[in-house]
């Protein structure tokens, strides 16, 4: 016997192979075996032909009417059987008319609502015309979408895609038939959804539709207006000016400001004076719009949700509305209202004291960036300026290791517009004409204008930390750049505190740290308290919106760079092939350098490409590139990679020391230029105590780049380093050890780099950014020791404990760690525990200890974190440890690697310490700064690493 059955919603046949009281076993054609309940078995048929049979009702289906059958159901449910009385006659039909009817109104649900096991019951009739008229709607649709596609394919725009225009691309109704059509037919041209916009017209050029997108999607606030209903909060702004300029005292003298021509929110000036006891003022006047305008205000939140003002070529959208900026830029000629930072120097330039006021100040003029000797002759005050600002830069390069790169240059990306069309109109089409420019980088106006501008952003900075209140903080550590709310030094800048204050027309973090600031002040009540959720919401939003513009501005300087490289052609399309120039007999042909990974930097225009086979070349090389064409929709530039010079001598670089054959720099440095791509040459050079004098001059002159120092020549090369005047980072000077020496023109930098290699070493162990929280015992007083505290400590950690055998020496290495000393906002002097860590966080508690008290239970605080820095693993001395020592420790780590680690982690280990290490990561890390200090280029650790572990274990 065969059966007609139901299998998860689906009707087919299939032959009897045995029987069950519930259940039956049935065979498909294809020889494949179901276990099928006997309620599922809706029709028992005896031909032998499964297929066929089932043809033939499927045949006779078909000549069923869905609508006739409809009309003559029974309006309660019925079973299908029952049914074919009605409709074969009262005998119910042959099997097969049985199994056809089943077939029929399985296939019309839109008419039979399926009820059970061959149940079915008629659809009511108002939802059976709802649903013919959706199956209607449907067709049509299908329909217009079909007729869509096709004019697209055929070259042609239809006129609904062409009613939408960019909102189909900007906003799409992804459901809708129009976006539908122009998917599908994108998909048959083999092209994009923007490609075939743009070549059918919907999009009036590729500029129109990176800028309506940035608009509608990237930009809080897309109009450059004031708010809705914002009059009388206008109004208001400028009656509290008003008010401000008759209140206010007036500053003692006139101010003048330093920007470009199209600078037309004027947030800074500068004032010089001489005073009468010697010596000279210099006021750093910032505009004050934080006066008048409260955080949770209109305008307020209006300079919030914009976050920034957005620059790109050719237009800038303002981040407050142009009225309230009129009210308070700098402009000259007028008195402002200003929040100023006057920094007083002696006769040699030392700062003596610091004083912020609340003021009017008297702006004399909008110097604006002519060339240099044009500007003395209009303020005779900026020769001094420069000079004292060239003296702050010296002394941030000593804390900083290094001077500030020079000889760069910017490229500066202009539009001008055509005067043809509405400018509204042709901002939006994109019809300009693009100017490129270079600028240099670090002339006297840069240098002068961000000296100054850091020098405020400090002192404001440690206002702000004094007072114990939140800021808007950028900070650097371990190579990494953030914004945080609390303190923290910036080690690029080689600076304590920097809080973004300079810029609150243009930046709403400087008006959070202008609102903060005058609180510090009493002029006002804080706008934020530690640990404000609201503040951290305005910075998470205020970093998305920087960074989104930030990506849109590079976007359009690459698009137009694209245009200017083709006009220059004579092409004058947005994505052009160098074939169609109008004279292409030579390839166009553009230099470059490479940076990593294959990335090529042209040398005439702000544009990068990679080149994948290219990618194994060092960073630096000078290649020559073929360009074949550019694509204005994805703002590439497509190239072929011609020549590549790399450079024939290798960078030279050594390390010295007494012994030295056992080294493991050069294998460490070697696997870094490999990773970066560098030609680099790095020796071990034996030398002995008395050939370091000559030794280093020596290697001077034969050009080495750099140097590393290892036993025993590290304190004597900081004696040296101190005879010789050679510039010295503040690592160098407070550990009194050169580990590293970078070669300039007169001589050699000093720096040390272990403590660096020590912390990087913890926290990538420990999994955490900061050393925060924790509390360390270090073992040792020696060079080792003082090499590593002040990196420690600038790290975080709450408590420090040093312990040595001669507790004099201990005590004596405390207090060169206490005794730093910041000058406050208000011109006092406050003492504080460490250069370059926040004032405000914990103090990070400093004790000294005798090695003799380890071996009793400590009365202090227990350590998370145990460092042996003296010299009992290099001489398999006994350490004497108390084991409740290790209580609360998480990490355990000797400063030596290999066999002379093994007793200290021995008796971590045996005290239950989990994580134990040598020092193979700390001369690892400590060397990846070294090279980055040599090179610029940051290797990676864990590959070195890895390596050294598997020879260790073979």
């Amino acid at each position: 016997m065969n059966w007609f059955f139901e299998d998860s919603g689906q009707l087919k046949v299939a032959r009897q192979v045995s029987e069950a009281p519930a259940s039956l076993q049935l065979e498909l054609g294809s020889g494949r075996r179901l276990k099928v309940k006997r309620t599922q078995c809706l029709l028992a048929f005896s031909e032998p032909d499964l297929e066929g049979f089932f043809q033939q009702a499927q045949g006779k289906a078909n000549e069923l009417d869905a609508d006739f059958l409809w009309q003559c159901a029974p309006a309660e449910e019925f079973a299908f059987q029952d049914f074919a009385k009605d409709v074969f006659g009262s005998e119910g039909g042959s099997t097969l008319e049985q199994a056809s009817l089943l077939l029929a109104l399985h296939a019309s649900p839109v008419y039979f609502q399926r009820k059970g096991k061959g149940l079915f019951r008629a659809m009511p009739e108002e939802s059976l015309k709802a649903a013919l008229a959706g199956i209607e709607r449907r067709r049509l649709a299908a329909e217009r979408q079909a007729q869509m596609k096709q004019q697209l394919l055929d070259g042609q725009l239809p006129e609904a895609l062409a009613a939408l225009g960019l909102d189909l691309l900007i906003r799409p109704d992804k459901q809708s038939v129009e976006y539908k059509a122009l998917e599908q037919a994108a998909f048959e041209c083999q092209v994009s959804l923007e490609q075939l916009a743009l070549q059918r017209g919907l999009l009036p050029s590729a500029y129109s539709l990176h800028r309506a997108r940035f608009m509608a999607q990237g930009l809080h606030h897309a109009a450059n207006d004031a708010p809705a209903n914002s009059q009388q909060a206008i109004a208001d702004c400028r009656g509290r000016c008003d008010d401000l300029l008759a209140s206010l005292p007036l500053a003692s003298s006139p101010a003048y400001s330093l920007d470009d021509a199209a600078t037309t929110e004027v947030d800074d000036a500068l004032s010089y004076e001489s005073l009468p006891s010697g010596g000279f003022r210099v006021g750093v006047h910032i505009a004050a719009p934080g006066l008048a305008i409260e955080p949770g205000s209109l305008l307020g939140q209006w300079a919030r949700e914009r976050a920034s003002t957005v620059y790109f070529p050719g237009e800038k959208l303002t981040m407050l509305p142009a009225e309230v900026i009129d009210v308070y830029s700098l402009n000259e000629g007028r008195e402002n209202p200003c929040l100023s930072l006057y920094l007083e120097f002696d006769d040699q330039g030392q700062r003596t004291g610091v004083t912020t006021r609340i003021e009017k100040v008297f702006i004399a003029k909008n110097l604006r960036h002519d060339p240099w000797p044009d500007l003395l002759q209009q303020w005779s005050g900026l020769t001094p300026l420069l000079e004292q600002a060239s003296r702050l830069r010296t002394q941030r390069e000593q804390v900083r290791g290094r001077p500030e790169p020079t000889g760069r240059v910017d490229f500066s990306v202009q539009v001008q517009w055509d005067e043809k069309l509405e400018p509204v109109t042709a901002k939006q089409l994109g019809q300009g004409q693009p100017e490129i420019r270079l600028r240099p980088r670090d002339n006297e106006i840069d240098r002068l204008v961000s000296e100054w501008m850091i020098a405020t952003n400090v002192a404001w900075g440690e206002t702000l930390a004094l007072a114990h209140l939140p800021g808007i903080y950028r900070c650097q550590s371990m190579g990494r750049v953030r914004m945080q709310t609390s303190p923290g030094p910036h080690q690029g800048m080689g600076v304590s505190h920097y809080a973004w204050s300079t810029s609150p027309l243009r930046r709403f973090s400087d008006l959070m740290n202008q609102w903060q600031v005058l609180a510090a002040l009493g002029h006002r009540r804080p706008a934020y308290k530690p640990n404000d959720t609201e503040l951290f919401a305005d910075l998470a939003h205020f970093e998305a919106c920087y960074d989104r513009y930030g990506e849109f501005q590079n976007q359009m300087e690459r698009y137009w760079s694209l245009r200017w490289l083709g006009m220059e052609q004579g092409l004058a399309t947005e994505s052009w092939a160098a074939a169609q120039r109008p004279v292409a007999a030579e390839p166009l042909i553009e230099d470059g350098r490479l940076g990593r990974e294959g990335l090529v930097r042209l040398a005439r225009l702000p544009l990068t490409c990679r080149v994948p086979s290219w990618s194994h070349l060092p960073a630096g090389t000078e290649v020559t590139l073929e360009v074949i064409g550019a694509d204005a929709l994805s703002c590439e530039l497509e190239v072929r990679g011609l020549q590549a010079q790399t450079p024939e001598t290798p960078l030279q670089l050594a390390v010295l020391g007494s012994p030295i054959a056992h080294s493991r720099s050069p294998a460490i440095h070697a696997a870094f230029a490999q990773e970066l791509g560098l030609a680099v040459s790095y020796t071990a050079i034996d030398t002995p105590s008395a050939e370091l004098r000559a030794r280093l001059q020596a290697l001077h002159s034969q050009g080495y780049t750099g140097l590393n120092l290892t036993v025993p020549l590290k304190e004597e090369v900081y004696a040296l380093a101190l005879t010789e005047g050679w510039p010295m980072s503040e690592r160098a000077q407070k550990a009194q050890a050169i580990n590293t020496l970078i070669r300039d023109s007169s001589g050699w930098r000093a720096d040390n780099t272990d403590g660096l290699g020590l912390v990087r070493d913890l926290l990538r162990h420990l999994q955490a950014e900061n050393l925060a929280g924790h509390r360390m015992l270090l073992i040792g007083a020696g060079g080792a020791a003082r090499g590593v505290v002040l990196p420690l400590l600038q790290a975080g950690l709450d408590q420090l404990v040093i312990a040595n055998r001669s507790p004099e020496k201990a005590h004596a290495l405390v207090d060169t760690f206490t005794k730093v000393y910041l000058t406050a906002g208000n011109g006092e002097a406050a003492q504080v525990n460490i250069a370059g860590r926040a004032v405000d966080a914990s103090v990070p508690v400093l004790h000294a200890l005798s090695l003799e008290a380890l071996a009793q239970p400590l009365a202090i605080d227990l350590p998370t974190l145990v460092v042996n820095a003296s010299a009992s693993s290099l001489q398999q001395a006994v350490l004497t440890l108390h084991p409740s020592l290790f209580e609360q420790t998480r990490l355990a780590l000797d400063m030596m690697y290999g066999p002379a680690a093994e007793h200290f982690l021995g008796l971590a280990q045996s005290a239950g310490v989990g994580l134990t290490l040598d020092g193979l990561g700390m001369l690892v890390e400590q060397a990846a700064v070294a090279f980055e200090l040599w090179t610029g280029e940051s290797p990676s650790t864990e590959p070195v690493l890895a390596l050294f572990k598997g020879q260790a274990s073979q």
